[in-house]
């Protein structure tokens, strides 16, 4: 379980500080310069920074959710294969 979870965690964390690092001036408000540069006012850069962020966590865990319910079902159906074979060996 762990070892399937980490990258869930890993992975848009590197992409989140990634893009942190590319634009740290305009996410933190210290250059005004840039914002003449992208038409943009400089209080939407931390917001659409936290909605991307979330947005790949998001998606990152509906990506393990599935992995997981896929390999759930798959243990349930071998289960059952096992019990109906142990049934017919005992008749």
């Amino acid at each position: 379980m762990v070892q399937e979870a980490l990258p869930v965690l890993v992975e848009p964390a590197f992409v989140s500080g990634a893009l942190l690092l590319v634009r740290w001036p305009l996410v933190f408000r210290q250059v005004g310069h840039c914002t003449a540069g992208t038409g943009l006012p400089a209080d939407v850069f931390l917001g659409r920074w936290l909605l991307i962020s979330a947005g790949l966590f998001a998606a990152s865990t509906a990506v393990l959710l599935v992995r997981m319910w896929r390999g759930s079902r798959a243990a349930r159906r071998a289960r059952r294969a096992q019990e109906a074979a142990a049934r017919k060996a005992t008749k």
